[in-house]
């Protein structure tokens, strides 16, 4: 499969490799050093492309992530207080110590 990289075509290091084998055969074994170097230099772009394509695509995945669990905090903070009464009213501290328990498990699943 192709990843298309923004403003650049990709070409892929199969391609380049056909390319490389192709001047070989034109060129010759004296310029064997110079084709090796061009082609590790354009498969490492092509790695480095790929590379800062997809910690590109991390940090838009952490960044949204990030905002549903400062959603997910607020609303457990919001029912937490009346949670704790209910649960320390009812059944003591055993149920006060259960719905804190219950907040704390549902802050941290994801």
């Amino acid at each position: 499969m192709r990843e298309q990289l923004p403003g650049q075509e990709f070409i892929s290091l199969h391609d380049e490799l056909k390319v490389s084998l192709g001047a070989h055969r034109e060129l010759g074994p004296e310029l064997d050093d110079a084709i090796v170097e061009a082609f590790l230099e354009r498969a490492q772009r092509a790695i480095d492309a790929r590379v800062d394509m997809r910690l590109r695509q991390l940090k838009v995945t952490e960044r949204s992530r990030s905002r549903g669990r400062t959603a997910r905090l607020v609303i457990l903070l919001a029912f937490a207080i009346p949670l704790s009464a209910i649960g320390a009213g009812a059944a003591g501290i055993n149920g006060l110590l259960l719905v804190l328990a219950a907040l704390v498990f549902l802050m941290w699943i994801d």
